[in-house]
């Protein structure tokens, strides 16, 4: 008998591990799956607001060129003239003049600027 309840409680605890392992997989797997979505990179047009607050941010401007970069913190720019590609693990995003863009804190990718980039710029 004490035989039967060993085994019952071994399989029953066994089991019990098998569903908490499962569940911390589950977990896993849209924590990750979260993080994978907070990685996009959002291009859209501005609307007048957004175009209104960018006027007051910084200026940076560089020619073509390309060149790896990764984001320690959030950035949100308004492109003002030229034309650019994204690259990364996910795919590419090209974006140019008129875009509202945002970069996600995390982010690795390579710059491929095609035509001279302006663009005001906020980070955090």
């Amino acid at each position: 008998m004490l035989r039967i309840l060993t085994s019952l409680f071994y399989l029953n605890m066994r089991h019990i591990r098998i569903l908490w392992t499962h569940k911390l997989t589950y977990k896993y797997i849209e924590l990750f799956s979260q993080t994978l979505m907070k990685m996009k990179i959002e291009v859209k047009k501005p609307t007048e607001e957004e175009r209104r607050r960018a006027k007051n941010w910084p200026t940076w401007e560089k020619e073509p060129s390309t060149f790896p970069w990764e984001y320690d913190q959030q950035e949100t720019c308004l492109i003002l003239e030229g034309k650019s590609i994204i690259k990364t693990d996910e795919g590419n995003v090209e974006f140019e003049a008129g875009d509202f863009v945002t970069f996600p804190k995390g982010l690795k990718c390579t710059w491929e600027i095609k035509k001279k980039i302006r663009k005001h710029y906020k980070l955090g």
